[in-house]
């Protein structure tokens, strides 16, 4: 896409706003799902093979939507940095491009889970469902990711809370919808 000369827009894509979220309910849950439901579940409880199923359903939604968002990320026009020290404009592109390889982390590690334990053939009625997933490598580096997760998501949240509430300075409408283009500024097609 050619970069235009017109002034930046006010907001992201509707597309990325959108998918942000989106992506930010799937994740929540999923990890909610897996350190609260998932941990609490009896491994001889049918709903367990229920939960585990949706949970690594939407653990494959957030991948695929991811490599969407991520590709919209890099190819739509974003608005200008916010004005502020330059620690915290760089710990807010750490952190946003933190998420990134976290949850890239989380969905893989999850489907090498799924794939070293068997997962897919129990989940077609063809093997059983792992008792404890725990001897499964790939279950330390997706327990490791979730917790990262974790705190990338309350950071994120804290710095919203400090813009909207402290800095009062609009950067969450920036994720909003709406118009992208001050009234002024013509959009370049997209």
């Amino acid at each position: 896409m050619a970069k235009s000369n017109a002034a930046p827009p006010a907001r992201y894509h509707p597309w990325l706003a959108g998918l942000h979220w989106l992506l930010a309910v799937l994740i929540f849950g999923n990890l909610g799902a897996g350190w609260l439901l998932l941990e609490s579940l009896d491994p001889a409880d049918p709903a367990r093979l229920g939960a585990l199923r949706a949970h690594v359903a939407v653990g494959l939604i957030v991948l695929v939507l991811m490599l969407v968002r991520l590709g919209m990320r890099i190819f739509s026009r974003r608005p200008p940095p916010v004005e502020g020290a330059k620690v915290l404009r760089w710990s807010a592109a750490v952190v946003h491009w933190g998420f990134y390889v976290l949850v890239f982390g989380m969905t893989t590690s999850g489907l090498g889970l799924a794939l070293a334990s068997g997962l897919f053939e129990a989940f077609k009625g063809a093997g059983p469902v792992p008792a404890d997933f725990s001897r499964y490598p790939p279950l330390a580096g997706h327990a490791l990711f979730a917790t990262i997760l974790g705190g990338f998501i309350g950071l994120h949240l804290a710095a919203a809370l400090f813009h909207q509430f402290i800095r009062r300075d609009g950067l969450i409408g920036r994720m909003g919808f709406g118009p992208r283009y001050a009234p002024s500024a013509k959009e370049p097609s997209q």
